[in-house]
Protein backbone atom coordinates (compact mmCIF):
# COMPACT_ATOMS: atom_id res chain seq x y z
CA UNK A 1 0.00 0.00 0.00
CA UNK A 2 1.04 3.64 -0.31
CA UNK A 3 1.60 4.07 3.45
CA UNK A 4 3.94 1.08 3.75
CA UNK A 5 5.77 2.12 0.60
CA UNK A 6 6.26 5.64 1.98
CA UNK A 7 7.49 4.30 5.36
CA UNK A 8 9.69 1.70 3.58
CA UNK A 9 8.06 -1.19 5.38
CA UNK A 10 7.01 -4.60 4.10
CA UNK A 11 3.26 -4.64 3.41
CA UNK A 12 1.28 -7.88 3.72
CA UNK A 13 -1.23 -6.56 1.11
CA UNK A 14 -4.35 -7.56 3.01
CA UNK A 15 -7.56 -6.14 1.57
CA UNK A 16 -9.30 -3.84 2.21
CA UNK A 17 -6.71 -2.63 4.75
CA UNK A 18 -3.24 -4.08 5.45
CA UNK A 19 -2.25 -5.09 8.95
CA UNK A 20 0.06 -2.10 9.52
CA UNK A 21 -2.67 0.39 8.51
CA UNK A 22 -5.18 -1.57 10.58
CA UNK A 23 -2.97 -1.25 13.65
CA UNK A 24 -2.39 2.47 13.03
CA UNK A 25 -6.08 2.99 12.17
CA UNK A 26 -5.28 4.96 9.02
CA UNK A 27 -6.68 4.81 5.50
CA UNK A 28 -5.07 2.10 3.39
CA UNK A 29 -4.68 2.96 -0.31
CA UNK A 30 -3.27 0.61 -2.94
CA UNK A 31 -1.85 1.84 -6.27
CA UNK A 32 -3.75 1.02 -9.44
CA UNK A 33 -2.34 -2.09 -11.07
CA UNK A 34 -2.92 -3.80 -14.39
CA UNK A 35 -5.08 -6.85 -13.73
CA UNK A 36 -3.13 -10.06 -14.11
CA UNK A 37 -3.94 -13.73 -13.92
CA UNK A 38 -4.14 -14.97 -10.33
CA UNK A 39 -5.48 -17.98 -8.53
CA UNK A 40 -7.97 -17.00 -5.81
CA UNK A 41 -8.62 -19.46 -3.02
CA UNK A 42 -11.44 -17.51 -1.38
CA UNK A 43 -13.58 -17.75 -4.51
CA UNK A 44 -13.36 -21.55 -4.61
CA UNK A 45 -13.04 -22.77 -1.06
CA UNK A 46 -15.45 -22.16 1.82
CA UNK A 47 -12.56 -22.69 4.24
CA UNK A 48 -10.65 -19.55 3.25
CA UNK A 49 -10.34 -16.83 5.87
CA UNK A 50 -10.73 -13.38 4.25
CA UNK A 51 -8.29 -10.71 5.26
CA UNK A 52 -5.52 -12.93 6.68
CA UNK A 53 -2.48 -12.12 4.59
CA UNK A 54 -1.81 -12.23 0.89
CA UNK A 55 -1.31 -15.98 1.08
CA UNK A 56 -5.04 -16.68 1.23
CA UNK A 57 -6.25 -13.95 -1.12
CA UNK A 58 -4.22 -14.93 -4.16
CA UNK A 59 -1.02 -16.42 -5.43
CA UNK A 60 1.28 -13.64 -6.65
CA UNK A 61 3.08 -14.05 -9.94
CA UNK A 62 6.35 -14.60 -8.09
CA UNK A 63 4.96 -18.03 -7.05
CA UNK A 64 3.94 -18.98 -10.60
CA UNK A 65 6.77 -20.60 -12.48
CA UNK A 66 7.35 -22.78 -15.51
CA UNK A 67 7.25 -26.37 -14.26
CA UNK A 68 9.32 -29.38 -15.19
CA UNK A 69 6.99 -30.21 -18.05
CA UNK A 70 7.01 -26.65 -19.42
CA UNK A 71 3.50 -25.78 -18.18
CA UNK A 72 2.71 -22.99 -15.76
CA UNK A 73 3.26 -24.25 -12.22
CA UNK A 74 2.12 -22.83 -8.90
CA UNK A 75 5.05 -23.11 -6.49
CA UNK A 76 3.51 -24.47 -3.28
CA UNK A 77 6.85 -24.79 -1.49
CA UNK A 78 7.49 -21.05 -1.97
CA UNK A 79 3.97 -20.26 -0.73
CA UNK A 80 4.32 -22.39 2.42
CA UNK A 81 7.82 -21.06 3.07
CA UNK A 82 6.37 -17.55 2.95
CA UNK A 83 3.58 -18.66 5.29
CA UNK A 84 6.09 -20.08 7.78
CA UNK A 85 8.18 -16.90 7.54
CA UNK A 86 5.07 -14.91 8.44
CA UNK A 87 4.38 -17.21 11.40
CA UNK A 88 7.95 -16.64 12.59
CA UNK A 89 7.61 -12.86 12.20
CA UNK A 90 4.30 -12.80 14.06
CA UNK A 91 5.68 -14.90 16.92
CA UNK A 92 8.66 -12.59 17.25
CA UNK A 93 6.42 -9.50 17.36
CA UNK A 94 4.14 -11.13 19.92
CA UNK A 95 6.90 -12.15 22.28
CA UNK A 96 8.89 -8.94 21.82
CA UNK A 97 6.01 -7.10 23.49
CA UNK A 98 5.22 -9.77 26.05
CA UNK A 99 8.89 -10.10 27.01
CA UNK A 100 8.69 -6.57 28.43
CA UNK A 101 5.13 -6.47 29.74
CA UNK A 102 4.18 -10.03 30.74
CA UNK A 103 3.82 -10.96 34.40
CA UNK A 104 5.12 -14.52 34.76
CA UNK A 105 3.94 -15.95 38.07
CA UNK A 106 4.17 -19.71 38.54
CA UNK A 107 2.85 -21.27 41.73
CA UNK A 108 4.96 -23.81 43.60
CA UNK A 109 2.31 -26.48 43.08
CA UNK A 110 2.28 -26.04 39.30
CA UNK A 111 6.08 -25.97 39.18
CA UNK A 112 6.37 -29.20 41.17
CA UNK A 113 3.75 -30.90 38.99
CA UNK A 114 5.61 -29.93 35.83
CA UNK A 115 8.96 -31.03 37.26
CA UNK A 116 7.49 -34.42 38.14
CA UNK A 117 5.89 -34.66 34.69
CA UNK A 118 9.19 -33.94 32.96
CA UNK A 119 11.17 -36.56 34.87
CA UNK A 120 8.35 -39.09 34.48
CA UNK A 121 7.81 -38.60 30.76
CA UNK A 122 11.28 -37.65 29.51
CA UNK A 123 13.12 -40.71 30.77
CA UNK A 124 15.23 -40.84 27.61
CA UNK A 125 16.09 -37.14 27.35
CA UNK A 126 19.59 -36.15 26.28
CA UNK A 127 22.12 -36.05 29.17
CA UNK A 128 19.26 -36.64 31.64
CA UNK A 129 21.62 -38.30 34.12
CA UNK A 130 23.59 -35.05 34.42
CA UNK A 131 20.58 -33.16 35.83
CA UNK A 132 20.34 -33.03 39.63
CA UNK A 133 16.63 -33.70 40.16
CA UNK A 134 16.79 -33.01 43.90
CA UNK A 135 18.24 -29.56 43.25
CA UNK A 136 15.61 -28.77 40.59
CA UNK A 137 12.83 -29.79 43.02
CA UNK A 138 14.23 -27.30 45.57
CA UNK A 139 14.30 -24.36 43.15
CA UNK A 140 10.64 -23.23 43.69
CA UNK A 141 11.45 -22.69 47.37
CA UNK A 142 14.93 -21.29 46.75
CA UNK A 143 13.55 -18.61 44.42
CA UNK A 144 11.64 -17.13 47.36
CA UNK A 145 14.69 -17.07 49.62
CA UNK A 146 16.56 -13.77 49.94
CA UNK A 147 19.64 -15.59 51.22
CA UNK A 148 20.23 -17.82 48.19
CA UNK A 149 21.52 -16.83 44.75
CA UNK A 150 21.02 -19.48 42.09
CA UNK A 151 23.56 -20.18 39.37
CA UNK A 152 22.06 -18.64 36.18
CA UNK A 153 22.67 -21.92 34.31
CA UNK A 154 20.60 -23.81 36.91
CA UNK A 155 17.81 -21.26 36.48
CA UNK A 156 17.82 -21.78 32.70
CA UNK A 157 17.66 -25.57 33.18
CA UNK A 158 14.84 -25.11 35.70
CA UNK A 159 12.70 -23.03 33.33
CA UNK A 160 13.51 -25.42 30.48
CA UNK A 161 12.25 -28.34 32.57
CA UNK A 162 9.08 -26.41 33.49
CA UNK A 163 8.51 -25.56 29.81
CA UNK A 164 8.80 -29.19 28.72
CA UNK A 165 6.88 -30.49 31.72
CA UNK A 166 4.02 -28.07 31.04
CA UNK A 167 3.97 -29.07 27.36
CA UNK A 168 3.81 -32.74 28.36
CA UNK A 169 1.33 -32.49 31.23
CA UNK A 170 -2.16 -33.85 30.72
CA UNK A 171 -4.73 -35.89 32.57
CA UNK A 172 -4.48 -38.66 29.98
CA UNK A 173 -0.66 -38.77 30.04
CA UNK A 174 -0.32 -37.71 26.40
CA UNK A 175 3.27 -36.65 25.61
CA UNK A 176 2.25 -33.35 24.01
CA UNK A 177 -1.04 -33.15 25.86
CA UNK A 178 -3.68 -30.53 26.38
CA UNK A 179 -1.53 -28.24 28.48
CA UNK A 180 -2.63 -24.64 28.60
CA UNK A 181 -0.87 -22.70 25.85
CA UNK A 182 -1.07 -19.70 28.14
CA UNK A 183 1.37 -21.29 30.60
CA UNK A 184 3.59 -22.73 27.86
CA UNK A 185 3.99 -19.24 26.42
CA UNK A 186 4.58 -17.72 29.86
CA UNK A 187 7.34 -20.26 30.47
CA UNK A 188 8.87 -19.44 27.09
CA UNK A 189 9.07 -15.80 28.21
CA UNK A 190 10.65 -16.94 31.50
CA UNK A 191 13.23 -18.87 29.47
CA UNK A 192 13.99 -15.80 27.34
CA UNK A 193 14.46 -13.63 30.41
CA UNK A 194 16.85 -16.12 32.03
CA UNK A 195 19.16 -16.41 29.02
CA UNK A 196 21.15 -13.11 29.16
CA UNK A 197 22.29 -13.61 32.76
CA UNK A 198 23.31 -17.18 32.00
CA UNK A 199 25.24 -16.27 28.84
CA UNK A 200 27.17 -13.56 30.71
CA UNK A 201 28.40 -16.04 33.32
CA UNK A 202 28.64 -19.30 31.33
CA UNK A 203 31.89 -21.15 31.97
CA UNK A 204 31.49 -24.18 29.73
CA UNK A 205 30.35 -26.56 32.49
CA UNK A 206 28.09 -29.58 32.04
CA UNK A 207 25.20 -27.47 33.42
CA UNK A 208 25.88 -24.87 30.71
CA UNK A 209 25.72 -27.69 28.16
CA UNK A 210 22.32 -28.86 29.45
CA UNK A 211 21.02 -25.26 29.58
CA UNK A 212 22.04 -24.64 25.96
CA UNK A 213 20.38 -27.85 24.74
CA UNK A 214 17.15 -26.98 26.58
CA UNK A 215 17.03 -23.49 25.08
CA UNK A 216 17.79 -24.84 21.62
CA UNK A 217 14.69 -27.04 21.78
CA UNK A 218 12.59 -24.25 23.29
CA UNK A 219 13.64 -21.97 20.42
CA UNK A 220 12.67 -24.54 17.78
CA UNK A 221 9.26 -25.14 19.37
CA UNK A 222 8.62 -21.38 19.24
CA UNK A 223 9.86 -20.96 15.64
CA UNK A 224 12.75 -18.89 17.00
CA UNK A 225 15.50 -20.29 14.77
CA UNK A 226 17.94 -17.52 15.64
CA UNK A 227 17.80 -18.46 19.33
CA UNK A 228 17.87 -22.16 18.55
CA UNK A 229 21.02 -22.15 16.44
CA UNK A 230 22.78 -19.56 18.60
CA UNK A 231 22.48 -21.58 21.82
CA UNK A 232 22.99 -24.86 19.95
CA UNK A 233 26.35 -23.48 18.85
CA UNK A 234 27.09 -22.79 22.53
CA UNK A 235 26.10 -26.38 23.41
CA UNK A 236 28.55 -27.81 20.91
CA UNK A 237 31.32 -25.53 22.19
CA UNK A 238 30.61 -26.69 25.73
CA UNK A 239 30.71 -30.35 24.63
CA UNK A 240 34.11 -29.82 23.04
CA UNK A 241 35.39 -27.87 26.06
CA UNK A 242 34.40 -30.89 28.15
CA UNK A 243 36.17 -33.05 25.54
CA UNK A 244 33.10 -35.28 25.25
CA UNK A 245 33.79 -36.13 21.61
CA UNK A 246 37.00 -37.84 22.82
CA UNK A 247 35.26 -39.56 25.74
CA UNK A 248 36.67 -43.05 25.13
CA UNK A 249 40.16 -41.73 24.41
CA UNK A 250 40.52 -40.43 27.97
CA UNK A 251 42.81 -42.28 30.34
CA UNK A 252 40.61 -41.47 33.35
CA UNK A 253 37.43 -42.87 31.80
CA UNK A 254 37.39 -45.77 34.27
CA UNK A 255 36.95 -43.28 37.12
CA UNK A 256 33.43 -42.49 35.89
CA UNK A 257 30.51 -44.42 37.29
CA UNK A 258 29.04 -46.86 34.78
CA UNK A 259 25.65 -45.12 34.65
CA UNK A 260 27.29 -41.70 34.18
CA UNK A 261 29.56 -43.04 31.44
CA UNK A 262 26.64 -44.59 29.54
CA UNK A 263 24.66 -41.36 29.84
CA UNK A 264 27.61 -39.37 28.51
CA UNK A 265 28.01 -41.76 25.56
CA UNK A 266 24.33 -41.75 24.70
CA UNK A 267 24.18 -37.94 24.98
CA UNK A 268 27.19 -37.44 22.71
CA UNK A 269 25.71 -39.71 20.05
CA UNK A 270 22.42 -37.81 20.22
CA UNK A 271 24.30 -34.51 19.97
CA UNK A 272 26.11 -35.81 16.89
CA UNK A 273 22.76 -36.81 15.40
CA UNK A 274 21.36 -33.30 16.03
CA UNK A 275 24.44 -31.81 14.39
CA UNK A 276 24.02 -33.89 11.25
CA UNK A 277 20.28 -33.27 11.12
CA UNK A 278 20.60 -29.48 11.48
CA UNK A 279 23.29 -29.49 8.79
CA UNK A 280 21.05 -31.42 6.42
CA UNK A 281 17.76 -29.57 7.00
CA UNK A 282 18.84 -26.04 7.81
CA UNK A 283 22.23 -25.94 6.08
CA UNK A 284 23.86 -25.11 9.42
CA UNK A 285 27.62 -25.72 9.61
CA UNK A 286 28.76 -28.85 11.43
CA UNK A 287 29.50 -27.70 14.98
CA UNK A 288 30.81 -30.74 16.83
CA UNK A 289 33.20 -32.18 14.30
CA UNK A 290 33.69 -31.99 10.56
CA UNK A 291 34.61 -35.67 10.38
CA UNK A 292 33.35 -38.73 12.21
CA UNK A 293 36.85 -40.19 12.12
CA UNK A 294 37.84 -37.65 14.78
CA UNK A 295 35.33 -39.04 17.28
CA UNK A 296 36.32 -41.45 20.03
CA UNK A 297 32.98 -42.30 21.61
CA UNK A 298 31.69 -45.85 21.90
CA UNK A 299 28.03 -46.69 21.64
CA UNK A 300 26.38 -46.87 25.06
CA UNK A 301 25.22 -50.11 26.64
CA UNK A 302 21.46 -50.24 26.13
CA UNK A 303 18.75 -51.91 28.16
CA UNK A 304 16.45 -53.62 25.66
CA UNK A 305 14.17 -55.24 28.24
CA UNK A 306 10.61 -54.22 29.09
CA UNK A 307 10.12 -50.44 29.38
CA UNK A 308 13.45 -49.57 27.75
CA UNK A 309 12.91 -51.67 24.61
CA UNK A 310 11.32 -48.91 22.50
CA UNK A 311 13.74 -46.12 23.58
CA UNK A 312 16.67 -48.44 22.80
CA UNK A 313 15.18 -49.27 19.39
CA UNK A 314 14.60 -45.59 18.61
CA UNK A 315 18.18 -44.75 19.62
CA UNK A 316 19.68 -47.49 17.43
CA UNK A 317 17.46 -46.56 14.47
CA UNK A 318 18.46 -42.89 14.81
CA UNK A 319 22.12 -43.91 15.00
CA UNK A 320 21.82 -45.87 11.76
CA UNK A 321 20.24 -42.82 10.11
CA UNK A 322 23.11 -40.68 11.46
CA UNK A 323 25.65 -42.93 9.73
CA UNK A 324 23.71 -42.65 6.46
CA UNK A 325 23.66 -38.84 6.70
CA UNK A 326 27.41 -38.87 7.44
CA UNK A 327 28.03 -40.95 4.32
CA UNK A 328 25.82 -38.57 2.33
CA UNK A 329 27.97 -35.62 3.40
CA UNK A 330 31.10 -37.59 2.53
CA UNK A 331 29.73 -38.20 -0.98
CA UNK A 332 28.98 -34.49 -1.33
CA UNK A 333 32.36 -33.43 0.12
CA UNK A 334 34.39 -35.70 -2.12
CA UNK A 335 32.51 -34.09 -5.01
CA UNK A 336 32.74 -36.57 -7.86
CA UNK A 337 32.99 -34.79 -11.20
CA UNK A 338 30.65 -37.45 -12.58
CA UNK A 339 27.17 -36.11 -11.79
CA UNK A 340 25.50 -39.39 -12.76
CA UNK A 341 27.73 -41.36 -10.37
CA UNK A 342 26.97 -38.98 -7.48
CA UNK A 343 23.25 -39.14 -8.18
CA UNK A 344 23.42 -42.93 -8.11
CA UNK A 345 25.22 -42.87 -4.74
CA UNK A 346 22.64 -40.51 -3.22
CA UNK A 347 19.78 -42.61 -4.54
CA UNK A 348 21.43 -45.68 -3.05
CA UNK A 349 21.50 -43.98 0.37
CA UNK A 350 17.79 -43.18 0.06
CA UNK A 351 17.10 -46.83 -0.76
CA UNK A 352 19.15 -47.92 2.25
CA UNK A 353 17.13 -45.60 4.50
CA UNK A 354 13.87 -47.09 3.22
CA UNK A 355 15.21 -50.59 3.87
CA UNK A 356 15.86 -49.60 7.50
CA UNK A 357 12.13 -49.06 7.99
CA UNK A 358 11.41 -52.55 6.69
CA UNK A 359 14.25 -54.07 8.71
CA UNK A 360 13.05 -52.54 11.99
CA UNK A 361 9.31 -52.66 11.10
CA UNK A 362 8.99 -49.10 12.42
CA UNK A 363 5.74 -48.19 10.65
CA UNK A 364 3.90 -51.24 11.96
CA UNK A 365 5.32 -50.92 15.47
CA UNK A 366 4.11 -47.33 15.81
CA UNK A 367 0.49 -48.42 15.46
CA UNK A 368 0.64 -51.31 17.89
CA UNK A 369 -1.96 -50.90 20.62
CA UNK A 370 0.35 -52.50 23.18
CA UNK A 371 2.94 -49.70 23.28
CA UNK A 372 2.59 -46.65 25.51
CA UNK A 373 1.76 -43.16 24.26
CA UNK A 374 5.32 -42.04 24.98
CA UNK A 375 6.83 -44.98 23.07
CA UNK A 376 4.45 -44.27 20.20
CA UNK A 377 5.71 -40.68 20.10
CA UNK A 378 9.38 -41.76 20.20
CA UNK A 379 8.98 -44.14 17.26
CA UNK A 380 6.85 -41.74 15.20
CA UNK A 381 9.40 -39.00 15.84
CA UNK A 382 12.21 -41.27 14.59
CA UNK A 383 10.17 -42.28 11.55
CA UNK A 384 9.46 -38.68 10.52
CA UNK A 385 13.14 -37.89 10.98
CA UNK A 386 14.15 -40.78 8.69
CA UNK A 387 11.71 -39.93 5.91
CA UNK A 388 12.59 -36.23 6.17
CA UNK A 389 16.26 -37.12 5.63
CA UNK A 390 15.32 -38.86 2.37
CA UNK A 391 13.58 -35.74 1.04
CA UNK A 392 16.43 -33.43 1.98
CA UNK A 393 19.10 -35.75 0.59
CA UNK A 394 17.18 -35.76 -2.71
CA UNK A 395 17.47 -31.97 -2.74
CA UNK A 396 21.12 -32.53 -3.64
CA UNK A 397 20.13 -34.46 -6.77
CA UNK A 398 18.91 -31.28 -8.47
CA UNK A 399 22.50 -30.02 -8.75
CA UNK A 400 24.92 -32.71 -7.53
CA UNK A 401 28.04 -30.72 -8.36
CA UNK A 402 27.02 -27.58 -6.44
CA UNK A 403 29.22 -26.56 -3.50
CA UNK A 404 26.26 -25.99 -1.17
CA UNK A 405 22.69 -27.27 -1.38
CA UNK A 406 21.01 -24.34 0.35
CA UNK A 407 17.51 -24.46 1.81
CA UNK A 408 14.47 -25.85 0.01
CA UNK A 409 12.78 -22.72 -1.35
CA UNK A 410 10.95 -24.02 -4.41
CA UNK A 411 9.14 -27.10 -5.69
CA UNK A 412 11.98 -27.38 -8.18
CA UNK A 413 14.50 -27.96 -5.37
CA UNK A 414 13.43 -31.57 -4.81
CA UNK A 415 13.86 -34.07 -7.59
CA UNK A 416 10.77 -35.98 -8.65
CA UNK A 417 11.38 -39.60 -7.72
CA UNK A 418 9.62 -42.59 -6.15
CA UNK A 419 11.77 -42.03 -3.04
CA UNK A 420 10.49 -38.48 -2.57
CA UNK A 421 6.87 -39.45 -3.13
CA UNK A 422 7.10 -42.42 -0.77
CA UNK A 423 8.78 -40.32 1.96
CA UNK A 424 6.31 -37.43 1.63
CA UNK A 425 3.36 -39.85 1.66
CA UNK A 426 4.58 -41.50 4.86
CA UNK A 427 5.29 -38.15 6.57
CA UNK A 428 1.79 -36.85 5.84
CA UNK A 429 0.34 -40.08 7.23
CA UNK A 430 2.45 -39.74 10.39
CA UNK A 431 1.46 -36.08 10.83
CA UNK A 432 -2.20 -37.11 10.82
CA UNK A 433 -1.50 -39.99 13.19
CA UNK A 434 0.28 -37.73 15.70
CA UNK A 435 -2.12 -34.80 15.38
CA UNK A 436 -5.06 -37.09 16.09
CA UNK A 437 -3.37 -38.64 19.11
CA UNK A 438 -1.75 -35.46 20.43
CA UNK A 439 -3.90 -32.65 19.08
CA UNK A 440 -2.09 -29.61 20.48
CA UNK A 441 -0.27 -26.51 19.35
CA UNK A 442 2.95 -27.95 20.77
CA UNK A 443 2.72 -31.02 18.51
CA UNK A 444 2.13 -28.85 15.46
CA UNK A 445 5.06 -26.58 16.38
CA UNK A 446 7.34 -29.59 16.78
CA UNK A 447 6.40 -31.02 13.38
CA UNK A 448 6.57 -27.80 11.37
CA UNK A 449 9.27 -26.04 13.41
CA UNK A 450 11.81 -28.87 13.65
CA UNK A 451 10.94 -31.21 10.81
CA UNK A 452 9.85 -28.59 8.26
CA UNK A 453 6.79 -30.69 7.45
CA UNK A 454 5.49 -28.03 5.09
CA UNK A 455 8.11 -29.26 2.59
CA UNK A 456 6.70 -32.82 2.20
CA UNK A 457 3.17 -31.35 2.32
CA UNK A 458 4.01 -29.05 -0.61
CA UNK A 459 5.73 -31.90 -2.48
CA UNK A 460 2.77 -34.26 -2.16
CA UNK A 461 0.29 -31.48 -2.97
CA UNK A 462 2.27 -30.74 -6.16
CA UNK A 463 2.50 -34.42 -7.10
CA UNK A 464 -0.87 -35.93 -6.13
CA UNK A 465 -1.52 -39.29 -7.74
CA UNK A 466 -4.93 -40.20 -6.38
CA UNK A 467 -7.87 -38.97 -4.35
CA UNK A 468 -6.40 -40.72 -1.28
CA UNK A 469 -3.43 -38.32 -1.43
CA UNK A 470 -5.82 -35.36 -1.40
CA UNK A 471 -7.75 -36.86 1.51
CA UNK A 472 -4.54 -37.20 3.54
CA UNK A 473 -3.58 -33.60 2.78
CA UNK A 474 -7.06 -32.38 3.67
CA UNK A 475 -6.87 -34.19 7.00
CA UNK A 476 -3.58 -32.42 7.79
CA UNK A 477 -5.07 -29.03 6.87
CA UNK A 478 -8.11 -29.73 9.05
CA UNK A 479 -6.00 -30.89 12.00
CA UNK A 480 -3.80 -27.80 11.82
CA UNK A 481 -6.81 -25.50 11.44
CA UNK A 482 -8.34 -27.10 14.54
CA UNK A 483 -5.36 -26.43 16.84
CA UNK A 484 -4.65 -22.95 15.45
CA UNK A 485 -8.21 -21.60 15.28
CA UNK A 486 -7.66 -19.30 18.28
CA UNK A 487 -4.02 -18.52 17.48
CA UNK A 488 -3.69 -15.60 15.06
CA UNK A 489 0.08 -16.06 14.83
CA UNK A 490 -0.38 -19.43 13.09
CA UNK A 491 -3.16 -18.46 10.69
CA UNK A 492 -0.76 -17.88 7.74
CA UNK A 493 0.38 -21.52 7.97
CA UNK A 494 -3.16 -22.85 8.29
CA UNK A 495 -4.31 -20.75 5.34
CA UNK A 496 -1.27 -21.69 3.28
CA UNK A 497 -2.05 -25.37 3.80
CA UNK A 498 -5.64 -24.74 2.73
CA UNK A 499 -4.46 -22.96 -0.38
CA UNK A 500 -2.05 -25.78 -1.26
CA UNK A 501 -4.84 -28.30 -0.72
CA UNK A 502 -7.08 -26.45 -3.16
CA UNK A 503 -4.31 -26.44 -5.77
CA UNK A 504 -3.84 -30.20 -5.33
CA UNK A 505 -7.60 -30.76 -5.76
CA UNK A 506 -7.61 -28.68 -8.92
CA UNK A 507 -4.58 -30.56 -10.21
CA UNK A 508 -6.29 -33.90 -9.71
CA UNK A 509 -9.50 -32.77 -11.42
CA UNK A 510 -7.71 -30.99 -14.25
CA UNK A 511 -8.76 -27.45 -13.30
CA UNK A 512 -6.16 -24.81 -14.29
Amino acid sequence: CENCKHRKLRCNRVLPRCTRCELREVECVYPQRVKRKTFTLSSRSPHATPGIGSITSSIPNRHSTVGREGAEHIDLTAILNEALDEVQARRQRTFAIRYITEDVTISKEMARNWIDCYFTMMTTDIFLGLIDRKLIELVPDLLESSHVTLDPAVLVVYFGILYHGCSLSDESDYPFGKASSKYVEKLYIACLRSIPGWQREAKGTSTDLIAALFMSRVGLASFDYKLCFSVYKDACKNAQCLNLHMLDAKEDILLLKSATLQDYRKGVWELMHMDMFFHLLFNQPLRTSSSLEEWRVNLPQLDVKDVQAVPATAFLFNSRITFIIARFFRVVKEGSTDAAAQLAEIESLCTETEELFDEWEIDGWIRRSSITQLDCWLLADSAIMGYTCIIFMLRRMIDPLAVSSGPVTSDMDIRNSPHAYNAAHHIIGLINFLMEKFSTLETMSHLFGLYQCHIPFAYLASNVRSSSDVEMLEKVANNIAKVTKDEADFLPLSNGLRLSLQVSKNSLTGIT
